[in-house]
């Protein structure tokens, strides 16, 4: 494997370790945005609260 190959798949690797957390503190951040529920579960939240 020569220099560019080697390096090229480094980058690649770098790479997917950065989607990887950003997916991870996406999730982290939204979930704690939402009070810890999934999407459907605080969408069904507010909507009882409002119609209550």
């Amino acid at each position: 494997m020569n220099y560019c190959t080697y390096t090229y798949l480094k980058a690649l690797a770098n790479l997917r370790l950065n989607l990887k957390y950003i997916i991870w503190y996406s999730t982290k951040r939204r979930k704690l945005r939402l009070k810890r529920m999934s999407p459907a579960q605080y969408q069904a939240h507010c909507y009882r609260e409002f119609n209550n």
